[in-house]
């Protein structure tokens, strides 16, 4: 159970959830958002959740027959206005490198690992995504993860 202060990191399917309205998930994605700050709690995502985001929800507007660069860019400020936003460092960079030869990660299971980064730089106590799965093997380095619909 979180507590007042923690700070909760948002990965990308969080966010691409409540924001497209995925009818398994975007409901309780959007619930959790904001109940969480509605509660004080300080939400965080970095810049690699940004590009994330913007590959999956601009791919998704084109399946669906549009595409609107405007209303993404303006998503994007808003969630940087909604957000606390991780910007990468020296230290996060130096945490990556370590946790990828800790755990002999490779290909794309890098993104994950750099969240992992992230979470151990700034301190965070708490990950919520849909793909628990995915952080299974970081579940030493001292972070609890949130499933969306637990």
């Amino acid at each position: 159970m979180v507590k007042m202060a923690d700070k909760i990191f948002l990965d990308t399917n969080v966010l691409v959830y409540a924001d497209t309205g995925d009818p398994v998930f975007g409901h309780a994605a959007q619930t959790k958002i904001l109940d969480l700050a509605s509660q004080g709690y300080e939400l965080w995502i970095n810049r690699q959740v940004i590009r994330e985001y913007c590959v999956i929800v601009s791919r998704k507007m084109k399946d669906a027959g549009y595409y609107d660069p405007m209303r993404l860019v303006n998503r994007v400020r808003q969630m940087e206005q909604q957000f606390l936003v991780a910007d990468e460092t020296t230290e996060s960079t130096d945490a990556l490198l370590g946790l990828i030869t800790k755990y002999s990660v490779m290909g794309k299971s890098i993104h994950d690992c750099n969240i992992v980064a992230t979470i151990k730089t700034l301190g965070i106590t708490n990950l919520i995504t849909q793909n628990t799965a995915d952080f299974s093997r970081y579940s030493t380095e001292g972070f609890a993860l949130i499933s969306v619909i637990p």
